[in-house]
């Protein structure tokens, strides 16, 4: 089997072809980052100096009768939506089935919207487009409430706001934005596969450090077992897959209510993310997962999701940890970027 990876995110391209070599895949890569053409998981690097050369050159190899295709780039997805691809070159590189879906990629705003019109719980929201409206959206929706760019990841123009002084510092932002209620709750995040339509794999990890913010990158995870009472999750990520159109990595980020458990979805990153290798510690390793489906077509069942209790297991991506931290080797770190 044959697959196509592109996009510009070092770390998530670093991550992916010792997957998906496991899985059976001779790996070729299209990229603007060099360093990768040395990767022993990399049969084919592809090397290209700008964003509109990468999706050119990926629009040119996608005609290859790849196997799979991923994308590692948000924003990249955005360029292909607009370019003069015909509708089936953009079909084959975008990571949903086909054209229906295209409204939510890259988009914050789509997404919300389609989340609600799916009936897929998440956090009440109103769009605004300039401050005035911004103003007039956080009073309706009462504070506190996060403020989000319409295109934008990593955390990266995502604002916690308390008060109308927080919205007026707010000079900078790219309008139209999302002004979305907060919930208090934990926040939970999910890596996983789709393919047309259908869960592959995927985990369930509580962010306990992050890189400099709040919602941003992660640092360290706490990942644990699925068990019984995590059936709702399942078929709620199922469901969401299905109203995304799902054809590819999602990354997906809830939040669990404080109140009364309700999960809350607020993100649904239609990428990889750089813990993708990560589940294979404490799980079934998803390339056995990947394999099954393109040899048997079986995708993951409330059954085969529930696996074998088992200790919490923490966890770090060592990129993102403090020089102390790695020279320590706090969290063992060593032991799981090595390999």
């Amino acid at each position: 089997m044959k697959a196509l990876i592109y996009g510009e995110n070092d770390a998530l391209l670093f991550s992916i072809p010792a997957l998906l070599t496991r899985a059976g895949f001779e790996v070729d890569v299209i990229s603007t980052v060099s360093s990768l053409r040395k990767h022993r998981y990399i049969k084919n690097f592809i090397a290209v100096d700008s964003p509109e050369a990468l999706i050119e050159m990926a629009r040119q190899y996608v005609h290859f009768s790849y196997d799979f295709v991923a994308c590692c780039d948000e924003a990249l997805l955005l360029r292909i939506l607009s370019a003069s691809f015909t509708l089936a070159e953009k079909i084959l590189l975008l990571p949903v089935v086909n054209d229906r879906y295209f409204s939510h990629l890259g988009t914050k705003i789509g997404l919300s919207e389609l989340l609600k019109k799916s009936g897929i719980s998440t956090p009440d929201f109103l769009i605004a487009q300039n401050q005035k409206e911004m103003m007039h959206c956080a009073r309706t929706l009462k504070f506190p409430v996060f403020v989000k760019m319409d295109a934008s990841s990593g955390g990266a123009g995502v604002f916690e706001c308390y008060a109308e002084a927080d919205l007026a510092a707010l000079t900078h932002v790219r309008y139209p934005v999302l002004v979305q209620k907060k919930i208090e709750g934990t926040l939970i995040s999910s890596g996983g596969l789709f393919l047309n339509k259908k869960l592959i794999f995927f985990e369930i990890a509580e962010a306990l450090l992050y890189r400099s913010y709040s919602l941003g990158p992660s640092v360290i995870k706490k990942y644990r077992r699925p068990t019984e009472k995590d059936l709702p999750v399942f078929e709620k990520v199922c469901a969401l897959g299905e109203a995304l159109g799902a054809d590819g990595f999602v990354n997906l980020t809830w939040i669990e209510s404080d109140h009364d458990a309700t999960l809350f979805f607020i993100e649904a990153d239609m990428r990889p993310n750089v813990w993708v290798e990560y589940a294979k510690y404490f799980l079934e390793d998803p390339a056995e997962k990947i394999k099954r489906y393109f040899k048997s077509g079986a995708s993951l069942t409330k059954n085969t999701f529930i696996e074998t209790a088992g200790p919490e297991l923490i966890l770090a991506y060592a990129p993102r940890l403090s020089y102390r931290d790695i020279l320590f080797n706090r969290y063992n770190w060593r032991s799981h970027y090595a390999n």
